[in-house]
């Protein structure tokens, strides 16, 4: 399937950049994903920092002890404190992880037909998980272990920001082709432009 994002056409990085800037329910610029990209870019930044952070936010908190405690992680000990379950994802799961529980906080209100935002959690949580398991059966690089993880949770990201910004017209999309004739693009190319841009 062609997206924007197979061609170097700068036109068609230009409609996606469009498209995302028309995106109005997004991770507030004050909210926990910023801070935690400013932290983890600052060549002095700490993960003891980062799981300060992600400690002052109980919902955040919750979902990456939860992800550390998952069978799919092993870990033979219970992890109770966030900076602990930073120091053993690294920081680049912990910020994809950050990044879906704020998204996941955006379509509050919203009513998107025939979509369920849960569904949609439970199966982005599932892929990652078992990209996670697939890529540790392959190798024992971490970062690419840790890699198959953030893809596998972040892939579906286009869907939630489409369902969140315009549920009545992707709630008329069944499928990816639909959403590029209805929006010039796929939510794919969508969620990677995004995700390059944040």
């Amino acid at each position: 399937m062609n997206t924007c994002l197979d061609s170097p056409d700068p036109l068609a990085l230009e409609h996606l950049d469009d498209l995302v800037a028309q995106l109005k329910r997004l991770p507030s610029e004050k909210g926990v994903y910023h801070k935690v990209l400013k932290e983890l870019k600052n060549p002095n930044g700490t993960l003891e920092q980062v799981g300060l952070l992600i400690g002052s936010d109980p919902a955040i908190s919750i979902e990456v002890i939860k992800t550390v405690n998952s069978a799919a992680f092993g870990y033979s000990r219970t992890i109770c404190d966030p900076i602990d379950a930073v120091m053993l994802l690294g920081g680049d799961q912990v910020l994809a992880i950050v990044l879906m529980v704020e998204v996941f906080g955006i379509q509050e209100g919203v009513h998107c037909p025939g979509f369920s935002f849960a569904r949609l959690l439970s199966h982005s949580r599932t892929v990652a998980w078992n990209a996670r398991g697939l890529m540790r059966q392959q190798c024992t690089d971490r970062k690419l272990i840790g890699a198959a993880f953030t893809g596998g949770l972040l892939h579906d990201v286009g869907k939630l920001l489409l369902a969140a910004n315009f549920p009545e017209a992707f709630g008329k999309c069944p499928n990816e082709m639909m959403e590029e004739r209805e929006f010039g693009a796929g939510h794919s190319a969508i969620g990677a432009r995004f995700l390059h841009r944040a």
